[in-house]
């Protein structure tokens, strides 16, 4: 079928037009007909902005698609809750640095934690209570103090 030279001559301009078409309306898509900008007509439309409107008000006393039992009623808004301006102290904590832990080969059970509480150094263990810091937790790389119902981690400072 393609050793026949008339087909090929056939099919050979009908590719060429079918590539012709495609290019064609590929660019006359890109360079189509532009519009001069003298020519636009500019519509101008005012806007009516009155504040004397009356907005309209929500009907939500509908029942709800969700529950089957529940019954329209008027819904109900809560009071607004006056808030105290009473504020709790807030609370000075010393200048604290922990210097890491060290745990007992014996007991194990036994963990000290080296603190710095401004100018004093202090070995604790969990549950004492120094400056009014309370002990809660020690671990390797940090310390877990109370002061005052406020609790607060302090990590490992090297100096």
């Amino acid at each position: 079928m393609l050793k026949n030279k008339k087909l090929v001559y056939l099919l050979l301009p009908l590719v060429l037009l079918i590539w012709g078409l495609i290019f064609y309306r590929i660019y006359t898509n890109l360079h189509g007909k532009q519009v001069n900008s003298s020519f636009r007509k500019q519509v101008t439309k005012e806007i009516d902005v009155s504040d004397n409107e009356e907005k309209p008000k929500l009907s939500l006393n509908y029942p709800d698609p969700f529950l089957k039992s529940a019954s329209g009623g008027t819904v109900k808004t809560k009071a607004s809750h006056q808030r105290s301006d009473v504020r709790s102290q807030p609370i000075n904590w010393p200048m604290i640095t922990y210097r890491g832990m060290v745990r007992s080969e014996k007991l194990k059970a036994k963990v000290m934690g080296f603190l710095r509480v401004g100018t004093k150094d202090l070995l604790v263990h969990k549950g004492d209570v120094a400056h009014e810091l309370t002990v809660l937790r020690i671990v390797k790389d940090s310390i877990q103090l109370e002061n005052r119902e406020k609790k607060r981690w302090f990590r490992v400072r090297e100096k």
